[in-house]
């Protein structure tokens, strides 16, 4: 059997997207250095309340922090910055794989088998939304960037993931493994199931990569109607059909989104790896 023999801890950058939970950060870094011999865990730390101490002392030494000082502590994204400034970081590190969990997300050991035993795939995205996902440069070259445009939390996943689907599913350009547990997918698909949860080319990465329950998460922030009408004014402008539509979503995978895609790091040229200043 074919295996990814360069799935190895000096290859991957792994990232956690952190808010304010400072009591459960350290055992979620720990779950993930405990499933897999990374050689850090790399903490996007979008408040500043979170520090070095909110980490067991033994697992200190392989947690790099990265403090979004431009980020206010009250603010609730974008997320999508945090993610494609994980990937620049990432690939122009020389690293060959970027993964990113949010903060609230833990692993089981087996994971990594899953992703060896599958080389085949680009991109994988389990168990909902972009709470987790494994990126590959190569990945990054038939996807794209996620889109920065969504300037708060909200619908951005569901972007991305569409966006995926009709590059793969459709255009026939790559391959990517997707589980999502939104139950917006039109069963009029095959790989959707009946409760309109999107289970594509599962390697069954959502056996081991777990969401902690809502009751003992501390809540971010509320979810407040303003913030989520900003997201979604921008979505339906984009993709035009609302995703809460079935039909809609089969429309927009099949015909694509009206709006074209950004190239948000121009100056980075993905096939050579090479920084053009010029412009600056």
């Amino acid at each position: 059997m074919t295996t990814r023999k360069d799935f190895l801890p000096e290859n991957i950058e792994f990232w956690i997207d952190n808010w304010q939970r400072k009591d459960l950060i350290g055992n979620i870094a720990a779950s993930w250095l405990f499933s897999f011999p990374f050689e850090r865990v790399n903490v996007i730390v979008n408040h500043s309340s979170v520090t070095i101490d909110d980490f067991p002392e033994e697992i200190r030494p392989k947690i790099k922090l990265w403090p979004n000082v431009m980020r206010h502590n009250l603010s609730r994204g974008p997320i999508n910055r945090n993610i494609n400034q994980a990937y620049v970081h990432t690939f122009l590190g020389e690293k060959k794989y970027c993964i990113l969990a949010h903060d609230s997300y833990y692993a089981r050991p087996g994971w990594a088998e899953k992703v060896i035993n599958t080389p085949e795939y680009l991109f994988y995205s389990c168990p909902q939304g972009d709470g987790f996902h494994i990126q590959t440069l190569q990945g990054l070259k038939t996807f794209g960037w996620w889109d920065e445009r969504y300037a708060t939390m909200g619908w951005h996943e569901i972007d991305y993931l569409t966006r995926v689907l009709r590059q793969t599913h459709v255009n026939k350009v790559g391959k990517a493994s997707i589980v999502d547990i939104h139950r917006i997918w039109p069963t009029q698909l095959s790989f959707v199931n009946q409760g309109h949860e999107l289970h594509y080319n599962s390697v069954g990465l959502e056996e081991f990569i777990e969401r902690f329950d809502r009751g003992f998460l501390p809540s971010i922030q509320q979810h407040k109607p303003d913030f989520k009408k900003v997201a979604y004014q921008w979505h339906h402008k984009k993709w035009l059909r609302s995703f809460e539509e079935h039909d809609g979503t089969l429309y927009n995978i099949q015909n694509g989104p009206v709006e074209a895609e950004v190239n948000w790091y121009p100056w980075l040229n993905l096939d050579t790896l090479q920084m053009d200043n010029s412009g600056y």
